[in-house]
């Protein structure tokens, strides 16, 4: 949400591959009594309520030594050891190509962003209530094109009619639960889009492009080798190709970061 939003984003040191301060000393690989509790920590569990080994976290470190405090690059680069970390960064060096290779995510003036960026999820609309775990909304570039992004904090799938927003352009989903990819994504994880209905699984996220037909040939070298369209029945596979200095600045395979350790 921070690199799709409006202003200069701000990323924690170590949040782009899932950095925690996990307390790895050998004292703590299982639960102690109250009184032992190391200064500062929380006591993490699985997704079924059992603690799992070091399950100590500092949550407040910052007068602490580097023994919780340093960076642990491996978990950025090894994929092999840490496949969720590693995912991770690859998710978040796709999103800021994206941001990149647009200005619809950083307007330069209160004016521009008034005009051209509209909430999605209103109150009263797509079941969406007063207070609720869902957030949607679209910007438009300088260039004509229009970019969804939809985020599903909710425990359950939830649905939002499209038919409103697309008016017959055609799309590319760029980012999904899994992968962020400029080029389009080709196999969808956790979205799927039929007959103008995105459903979200829970606890994902979506970005897709809507491309006005007069879309500068400097921002698609070539056109959608299959693209859906939201003028008739919606497909599930797209794919689109985007001018760029080097495929690999536009890709991020990428899952969630891993929540239980590491």
């Amino acid at each position: 949400m921070v690199l799709t939003a409006q202003g200069t984003p701000f990323i924690h040191s170590g949040q782009e591959y899932g950095r925690t301060k996990q307390f790895r000393d050998p004292t703590y690989r299982y639960p102690v009594s109250e009184d032992k509790v190391p200064n500062k920590a929380h006591l993490l569990v699985d997704e079924k309520g059992n603690p799992f080994d070091y399950p100590y976290f500092i949550h407040d470190s910052y007068d602490f030594s580097d023994a919780f405090n340093h960076f642990d690059c491996t978990k950025a680069t090894d994929t092999k050891s840490f496949p969720e970390n590693t995912k991770t960064r690859a998710f978040a060096k796709g999103l800021i190509a994206l941001r990149k290779s647009t200005d619809a995510f950083n307007f330069k003036s209160k004016a521009d962003v008034d005009a051209r960026v509209t909430l999605l999820t209103v109150p009263g609309t797509n079941n969406v209530t007063q207070e609720d775990l869902v957030l949607g909304y679209q910007t438009v570039a300088f260039n004509g094109d229009h970019y969804l992004v939809y985020v599903n904090a909710d425990s359950k799938s939830r649905q939002f009619d499209l038919s409103k927003i697309t008016n017959g352009l055609s799309y590319i989903v760029l980012a999904n639960g899994n992968q962020v990819n400029l080029y389009g994504i080709s196999e969808l994880s956790g979205v799927t889009i039929n007959n103008h209905i995105l459903n979200l699984d829970p606890l994902t996220a979506t970005i897709i492009r809507l491309t006005n037909a007069k879309t500068p040939t400097d921002q698609l070298a070539n056109p959608s080798e299959k693209t859906g369209s939201f003028g008739g029945k919606d497909t599930e596979v797209t794919k689109a190709n985007v001018k760029a200095s080097g495929k690999e600045d536009l890709v991020g395979n990428a899952e969630l970061v891993n929540r239980d350790n590491g």
